[in-house]
């Protein structure tokens, strides 16, 4: 499948392509877009696409994108994350919001949820499924661009004609569980479905010209059936057991969530594809996408404000667990630890600024990418052996993992999870001595770990100075932190 495509390495630069400027540059007919949408008008003959600014938006993302095609990257799977399997990312959002920069992640929902929410100037979709920045995210972000309003984007997504009522407006506004019923049984109006198909896969085939036709047109074809069928068939998809428009619903208690939670998330979101601040990237993470994606972030001038890995750091770390149980080929783990080790060996290569964020996806909750770092230290040296390094990163995976946990605790909770928890596992009892020892013996010293730990992370939020002592004392207690004698 669009097997003409070879993978730029990693010294070849990568050309900047047709940069758009953003909101004070848009063509007229990218105005249009903003404005209007691209829903398609009913005639005589059928339905007709009379606004073709969508087109050209299309063609911009796929020229930007052009050169960011990385070694490691894959053609041949599918991408069936419809559009995310990441339940509560909505937990994040407090800290993404506002916080301006530009955006790195992978996925496809996320890449404009979260840079959306967090005020990017540029938000770079990276994924080693290079079908998720060639044709999922295309693809999404053109039924964003065409859409006006919710109304107008359920029926694009569904391919059924959604009722401009009051009746629709207050579904779409209401429970996730009734608007996808009322979606199942409304009609379906096959000659809108098959013209809104048409329009989708022939923009993509036409916008980009570089990839194989007749896959790109099959596989966007086939992507638009299984979007329509994980809604109608309430069956989100093998990976996820939830309906997307459930997903695309889901907010925290600030009413902070996805394109369906507003009016104004959603035109947040379009904006971002229509102003042309979006780019594919298609890389494994911790691989050489990532250094242009943080060229291209430094030439422009502007900084990294969030990179969000999904579960790739579970993904890796979990087989690296499997080989130390003995339950995987060694040569396969070892291959593992090297990802490990590449993945916060590329994080080390750049300075990133004190406010810049990651976001991983057991519980969606952020940490500091300088605070992490910094936490490394010498535990992860450059020349460490990837196996040793991949053992070391899984130790600091794990304690941030169920730190994340207790942050999302209501504070009265923190502490006791701490004491009652934590100290109390026996596959945690390994990592306060290893954190404290570290693997070329610098011991972590109390200043260091209580900036890492408790000033940027964002763990202890709102802790008062009672709780913030009390905290504290605790990590010493683990080893975590050292003592005011030691």
């Amino acid at each position: 499948m669009l097997s003409n495509i070879r993978p730029v390495s990693a010294e070849r630069p990568s050309p900047a392509g047709g940069v758009f400027e953003g909101a004070a540059g848009l063509t007229e007919a990218r105005a249009r877009v903003m404005l209007c949408g691209g829903f398609p008008l009913r005639d005589g003959r059928g339905w007709t696409f009379s606004e073709a600014g969508h087109r050209e938006i299309a063609r911009d993302y796929y020229r930007r994108s052009r050169g960011m095609i990385f070694e490691g990257s894959r053609f041949d799977q599918r991408s069936d994350y419809l559009f995310t399997n990441e339940i509560d990312y909505h937990s994040a959002l407090s800290a993404i919001s506002g916080r301006g920069g530009a955006y790195a992640g992978v996925g496809h929902m996320l890449s404009f949820t979260y840079p959306a929410w967090q005020g990017a100037a540029d938000a770079y979709a990276v994924d080693a499924n290079a079908r998720v920045p060639f044709i999922t995210i295309p693809l999404y972000g053109l039924m964003l661009a065409m859409a006006a309003d919710r109304i107008d984007l359920i029926s694009l997504l569904t391919g059924k004609l959604v009722p401009r009522s009051a009746k629709w407006r207050d579904l779409v506004d209401g429970p996730p569980w009734l608007l996808i019923e009322n979606l199942i049984a409304l009609p379906g109006n096959p000659s809108f479905a098959a013209a809104v198909k048409r329009e989708l896969t022939e923009t993509l085939v036409g916008a980009a010209p570089y990839l194989d036709a007749g896959s790109l047109e099959h596989e966007a074809s086939g992507l638009v059936d299984r979007i329509r069928n994980s809604i109608l068939r309430s069956n989100a998809s093998f990976y996820s057991l939830f309906n997307p428009v459930a997903l695309m619903k889901a907010k925290d208690s600030a009413g902070r969530g996805g394109p369906l939670t507003s009016e104004e998330q959603l035109r947040r979101e379009r904006s971002l594809f229509i102003e042309g601040r979006i780019t594919g990237v298609a890389s494994p993470i911790q691989a050489a996408g990532l250094d242009a994606v943080m060229s291209r972030v430094s030439e422009s001038g502007d900084r990294l404000g969030v990179m969000y890995l999904s579960n790739l750091e579970d993904w890796l770390f979990d087989d690296v667990e499997e080989d130390e149980e003995g339950r995987r080929d060694g040569a396969k783990a070892q291959r593992f630890a090297e990802g490990v080790a590449a993945l916060y060996g590329r994080l080390r290569g750049f300075d990133y600024p004190e406010e810049s964020l990651l976001v991983s996806a057991k519980g969606c909750y952020p940490t500091s990418v300088h605070g992490l770092v910094g936490y490394l230290g010498d535990s992860m040296p450059p020349d460490m052996p990837p196996a040793d390094a991949g053992r070391s990163a899984r130790l600091v995976y794990r304690l941030r993992r169920e730190a994340a946990r207790a942050g999302r605790e209501p504070i009265r909770q923190r502490l006791k999870f701490l004491e009652g928890h934590l100290a109390k596992r026996p596959d945690l009892a390994e990592i306060p001595a290893a954190l404290r020892r570290g693997w070329r013996g610098s011991p972590y010293g109390q200043k260091e770990a209580c900036r890492a730990l408790l000033d940027r992370s964002g763990y202890f939020r709102g802790l008062t100075d009672w709780e913030r002592s009390s905290v504290i004392r605790i990590l010493i207690g683990m080893g975590v932190v050292k003592g005011a004698g030691e």
